[in-house]
This record gives C-alpha cells, sequence and structure tokens, in this order.
C-alpha cells in the first residue's frame, strides 16, 4: 500500500515499536521473574490485563487507569497555594446553550455523579458468548465503552 497510494512508510522516524513476541517477553517477566512487590499481588495481575487491553484496543492509557493526580492529604496544598485558592474556574467555560448544558451534565453523570473515577470500571466491560454463524461454535466477545478518550472533556462549542 506504501508505494501504491504514495504514503509515508510506518515507523519512518525510527520509534520502536512493540510487537506480538514483545508483549508476549514483557507479561512473562511481569509474571515469572519480576521481583518487585505490589501492595496486593492482584495488581500484578491486573497489570498484565491493562497491557493486554492497551495492546488490543489501541487506546490511551488514560482510558484504562485514572489519571487525574489528587491533592495531597498532607496540607501541603494549602501550605504551598494557600486555603483561598479557586482550583477550576469555571466562568469561561459554562456551556453557552441548553443542549450544550444537558451534554456536559450527561456526561458527568458517568463518573463525578456517581462517585466513579475518570478509568475504565467492570461495568464499562461486557464479555458475552455468541454462536459462530457457520460453524455453530461458541465464541467469547467482549464490547468495552471508553468513555474518557482524548478530547472528551472538552466543552463543545457554540
Amino acid at each position: 500500500m506504501v508505494p501504491l497510494y504514495n504514503l509515508q512508510p510506518p515507523n519512518a522516524d525510527g520509534k520502536p515499536v512493540l510487537g506480538t513476541d514483545d508483549l508476549l517477553a514483557l507479561l512473562t517477566f511481569n509474571l515469572a521473574y519480576d521481583t518487585g512487590v505490589f501492595p496486593l499481588e492482584a495488581h500484578r495481575v491486573q497489570l498484565d490485563g491493562i497491557y493486554l487491553g492497551l495492546a488490543y484496543t489501541g487506546a490511551r492509557p488514560a482510558e484504562i487507569v485514572d489519571n487525574e493526580k489528587s491533592r495531597p492529604k498532607d496540607g501541603s496544598w494549602e501550605e504551598i497555594f494557600g486555603p483561598n485558592l479557586i482550583v477550576n474556574d469555571d466562568s469561561d467555560d459554562k456551556a453557552q446553550d441548553d443542549a450544550s448544558r444537558l451534554l456536559e451534565e450527561m456526561l458527568c453523570q458517568e463518573t463525578t455523579g456517581r462517585g466513579r473515577p475518570k478509568a475504565l470500571c467492570y461495568e464499562d466491560v461486557l464479555l458475552m458468548v455468541v454462536r459462530h454463524p457457520d460453524t455453530g461454535a461458541d465464541v467469547l466477545a467482549m464490547s468495552i465503552k471508553f468513555i474518557h478518550h482524548k478530547g472528551a472533556d472538552n466543552k463543545p462549542k457554540p
């Protein structure tokens, strides 16, 4: 396709790209040889699941795990910035019309309205068994709802 349509070949700038054999080596090392300590050993398996989810879907890491920084609990935030700091002044970001406001409220219900972090949760993953139309064999299928993609928090333009 590259010479036929005069396209730029993939990986033209020399960045290393992870292949399937590299992913298998990473997963094997993480499960069998890594001596690092996790708070719970279930986190080791969850990390492998995150690696597989990223590899199979091509999603960004922030779509799967929570990427928001939390305020430090030791009081250093107030010590540095003062107690009256306005972190998010929405005076310019208010929705311009009713449709934009309704859309913003609906998107917020997925996370802040229900007390969820901005991460992939169990209820966003649907695992099902479907019958293959030709062979009749049972096949596992998975549906993942990504709602925290890049630009999802951008306010719609009027």
